[in-house]
């Protein structure tokens, strides 16, 4: 038992106080690097916004506002165009068939009226 008790009063003389140093050492060292990347980025110098909140409870989101007015703006009218398809199939005398197919075309530039 008193070898135990020697042991004891060995670690707590010689080897606690190293690992307690090292501790404060690694502590130090953190806020050192923490002090001079605030400096660096100006995070010391701003105060942190809080974010917004809404009230508690289930209420509805915020309502935002468009950012487009809906006066702003001219109507344009549209008209449908009718697609006109038209196939034609021709056989020759040794059995060969030759298919045309002629589509008409569906995309037109708008005409635009002065008002």
């Amino acid at each position: 038992m008193p070898i135990l008790t020697f042991l004891f009063l060995l670690f707590i003389i010689f080897v606690l106080p190293k690992i307690i140093r090292g501790f404060l050492i690694v502590r130090r060292v953190r806020r050192q690097a923490r002090q001079m990347f605030e400096q660096m980025y100006g995070g010391a110098q701003q105060p942190q916004q809080e974010p917004r909140r809404r009230k508690a409870g289930w209420s509805s989101p915020i309502p935002r506002r468009k950012k487009i007015d809906p006066n702003v703006g001219e109507y344009v009218r549209f008209q449908e165009i009718s697609t006109e398809e038209t196939v034609t199939q021709q056989t020759d005398t040794a059995g060969n068939t030759t298919t045309t197919v002629t589509v008409e075309q569906q995309i037109t530039d708008a005409e635009w009226e002065d008002i």
